[in-house]
């Protein structure tokens, strides 16, 4: 099965988003489907745009079909006017799990339509979708958040400097994982600092600053995590640990399911100190892994830490199984978050150092989203 797609009335559509990101221009959301009737998962319509902001945006959306949606919003900071742009992916609850399956493959390529943008949202109907949650997802996005982690991070315990907010499940927006974000880009298309955001810090994680926490209120460390059907074995549990002390050197870890079962707990599969190929390596063609990279960026001049969450879907894996781990995205999230930006693949040639820190850079660059 094929995970790309193709644009249909390319023109069209791409004219569509260039109007959502042109400040100048009154469309400020546009609303994109899948072709035949939302039937097929390799071609992409549009399928509306508007000038009425977020409400109709929400009316225009479908609980029955896998949709994209990109919105313009503004947002004070400090005396300034800011525009924000949130990405929304709606993969509709109601379908069933074979038809998550085959359109859940294409949602990487699908995605890179809409980039850059400064918040990515999930949800399963439109009625997930909540204003005000959005605006703490902006705001949540333009704060400082140092995803370093202390060396003596226990899972489940409140880090320093973190609020008591968890990141919450597919129902609430408030578990949406953070992996893009920007705190300034104004209504004159100057340049936006996505830095902050995302600053790293290659020393000790002492100063980490109040932001959005994935560590869920009052758990208790365990042999293993459970989240939304998902369990994580405590050696995977201790090398994202180490992975996130910039003290030690590993660099990358990769877990999947024990003996290849998707029932099984998700288990530590390896981890290394050295880059992406030597961390794809470990993905088999007819397996499913997760895996979670740091790599070391410059933001005018000055090395910051960065974290990189890859998916990798064999291409070999049957489509019941895709269906099947999509109700699993959650919870292995959950315990992979904090990062900066994130991957979903199905071959190894797809991912290298230089695509992450493509996109790293991008994301934390800058420059202005407003074109």
């Amino acid at each position: 099965m094929s995970t790309q797609v193709r644009l249909v009335n390319e023109a069209e559509l791409t004219s569509a988003i260039r109007s959502v990101r042109d400040d100048k221009q009154p469309t400020n959301w546009v609303l994109v489907g899948h072709a035949q009737d939302g039937t097929d998962p390799n071609a992409l319509v549009l399928v509306s745009t508007g000038e009425d902001g977020f409400e109709g945006l929400k009316r225009a959306l479908s609980d029955d079909h896998v949709q994209y949606a990109l919105l313009r919003m503004t947002n004070k900071v400090d005396l300034s006017t800011t525009v924000k742009f949130v990405y929304i992916y709606n993969f509709a609850d109601k379908l069933s799990f074979a038809k998550k399956g085959r359109f859940g493959v294409v949602k990487g390529d699908a995605t890179k339509y809409f980039m850059p943008f400064h918040v990515e949202i999930e949800i399963g109907s439109r009625n997930e979708l909540i204003e005000e949650e959005v605006v703490k997802k902006i705001e949540a996005a333009a704060g400082n958040l140092n995803n370093v982690r202390e060396a003596d991070f226990i899972e489940g315990k409140q880090e320093r400097g973190y609020t008591a907010r968890t990141t919450v499940r597919r129902n609430s927006l408030e578990n949406v994982p953070l992996s893009r974000s920007s705190t300034t880009s104004n209504t004159t298309g100057s340049t936006p600092n996505l830095n902050a955001a995302f600053q790293g810090n290659t020393g000790s994680s002492n100063n980490l600053h109040k932001s959005q926490s994935n560590i869920q209120k009052g758990a208790k460390p365990s042999a293993a995590t459970q989240s939304q059907g998902v369990t994580l074995g405590t050696e995977l549990l201790e090398a994202i640990k180490d992975l996130r002390n910039d003290k030690t050197p590993t660099k990358w870890v990769v877990g999947t399911y024990q003996d290849g079962n998707i029932a099984n707990p998700i288990v530590l599969s390896a981890k290394g100190d050295g880059g992406a190929e030597e961390m794809k390596q470990k993905f088999a063609p007819d397996g499913i892994a997760y895996s979670l990279i740091r790599v070391t960026d410059f933001v005018d001049g000055h090395p910051t830490v960065k974290f990189a969450f890859v998916t990798f879907i064999g291409q070999q894996v049957g489509i019941m199984k895709k269906a099947k781990i999509s109700t699993h995205k959650g919870g292995v999230t959950e315990h992979f978050a904090p990062y900066h930006v994130d991957f979903t693949i199905s071959e190894r040639r797809e991912i290298d150092d230089t695509v992450i820190m493509n996109k790293v850079s991008r994301v934390s660059g800058s420059r202005s989203m407003v074109k």
